[in-house]
């Protein structure tokens, strides 16, 4: 009878050991576990009970059968304890839910409203869904109901896009201004991603805390953009700072910038005769492949560069002014320039005097030819009606405008001159018919044209001529 009871004394001290090893051992370790069962696997808390049960049933069946010896009884008694502590704890796990905050720490950040915004450097956002814990009473026989808890993981829908709509057109150097609505309203770590991406280049990321968002100085082009609601999540291991969904990504919508218009500064030459036709050079900025040149009539234009480009003046063109318009496909445009038709003189006959007596001859003026500029070679040309005498010669003058006419840079007995300007601007020049030597510059002058104008581009011209004027030979 002795024996008995000490065996029995030892098979109770060995259960105890195997009780007090295993419990504190699994409330140290078991709250991962215990997040883990009750968000993700809350079905398993049956499957561990059953089975650690199931064990329980078997170890004591050994333990009492008869014939079993002592070393057996004794390890038996000590897996009875440690499988009773498992059992008490995944009980206790399957009734106790999660305290706040337990599983899921949310970091508390506050959002400043501010009107200058800054670019922050982008970081794919972490998916991340709050789950929401929704008590269920579920009605038994017995007079104690049993609440099962569902956890429904979501992220709100995403935001509604309001304006511009899809597809919206803006002229270049517009101010758009992105607005959409969130009905759920921001929590006060929660802020608004706004992604802004030009076609073909990275998205630009703006973290802003009102439903509204202004761009300026955007691009010509296409551009697209998207909202989504977001709260800090902590940082990276390079310390920048990274955001969490808290909405679905809205939809992505697109609008369209257009490319600058054109603008016209000047043309020259700015007039011709009826009849004649005359090659000018339009300057101005913005121009393209595509624009359109109307000088009352449509006309074709060639290409130079963004800020030049030339056409030809039709002989059927009506005398007076018309308007010098070049737009783009979108028919806009801005001119400050117009070309004059004129009518031909008509020399006015004169009577001979009864009694024979030297005449003077009437000198019409040339008409003047802008041939155009080649790097920093302006060409000039001119047509005369008559021809010239002795010691007569075609006197050609050119200055920037704003400054008086000076002496002629040539006499000469060609119809074509080349000049090289040595600053940039509007330049005047004309043609004179003088008598005189063209050593001295001295000129009778018997005729004149004025008007012709055009602009010169080039300010480094006059310094490689002195240059290469400087080399010895």
């Amino acid at each position: 009878m002795g024996r008995n009871f000490l065996t029995w004394l030892l098979l109770a001290g060995l259960f105890l050991l195997g009780l007090i090893i295993t419990l504190p051992v699994a409330f140290c370790f078991g709250r991962p576990l215990h997040c883990l069962l009750w968000y993700r696997m809350t079905d398993v808390h049956i499957a561990v009970i059953a089975t650690l049960i199931t064990a329980e049933a078997a170890i004591l069946k050994l333990l009492f059968s008869p014939g079993v010896r002592s070393l057996p009884q004794s390890i038996l008694s000590f897996f009875n304890g440690v499988v009773v502590g498992l059992l008490i704890c995944a009980g206790v796990s399957a009734c106790s839910p999660p305290l706040e905050g337990e599983c899921f720490p949310m970091p508390t950040v506050t959002v400043v409203p501010t009107s200058t915004y800054t670019l922050p450097k982008p970081t794919p956002p972490t998916r991340v869904v709050r789950p929401t814990k929704t008590p269920t009473e579920t009605p038994t026989d017995t007079p104690s109901p049993t609440v099962s808890q569902t956890p429904t993981p979501t992220l709100h829908p995403p935001v509604t896009l309001i304006e511009p709509e899809g597809g919206a057109a803006f002229d270049y150097g517009s101010e758009v201004t992105l607005g959409w609505r969130f009905p759920h309203g921001l929590e006060t770590s929660e802020c608004y991603r706004v992604k802004v991406q030009a076609k073909g280049q990275p998205a630009s990321v703006f973290y802003h805390s009102e439903d509204h968002f202004h761009l300026s100085e955007l691009s010509p082009g296409e551009h697209g953009w998207a909202v989504a609601v977001v709260c800090p999540a902590g940082q990276d291991v390079d310390g920048q700072d990274t955001y969490a969904l808290v909405s679905e990504e809205s939809d992505w919508w697109t609008f369209t910038i257009a490319p600058p218009s054109p603008i016209v500064h000047s043309i020259s030459p700015t007039s011709t005769f009826k009849g004649t036709g005359v090659t000018v050079v339009i300057s101005g900025e913005n121009f393209t492949h595509s624009l359109v040149l109307t000088i009352s009539v449509p006309l074709q234009a060639a290409f130079v560069n963004s800020s030049t480009i030339t056409a030809t003046i039709p002989t059927t063109l009506e005398v007076g002014g018309h308007p010098v318009i070049v737009t783009d496909s979108n028919g806009k445009g801005t001119s400050h320039a117009s070309f004059t038709v004129e009518e031909k003189p008509t020399p006015t006959p004169t009577r001979p005097p009864k009694t024979p007596m030297p005449t003077t001859p009437v000198y019409p003026p040339p008409v003047l030819q802008f041939k155009g500029i080649i790097g920093c070679n302006v060409t000039f040309a001119w047509q005369w009606s008559r021809t010239l005498g002795k010691d007569e010669y075609f006197a050609v003058r050119v200055w920037r405008e704003g400054i008086d006419p000076h002496e002629s840079v040539v006499w000469t007995d060609k119809y074509e001159y080349t000049h090289i300007p040595c600053e940039k601007g509007d330049y005047t020049w004309e043609v004179a018919i003088c008598r005189g030597d063209p050593g001295t510059h001295i000129c009778e002058q018997l005729a004149v044209n004025k008007g012709g104008t055009f602009w010169f581009g080039g300010d480094k011209c006059c310094v490689q001529i002195q240059i290469t004027e400087t080399i010895p030979p």
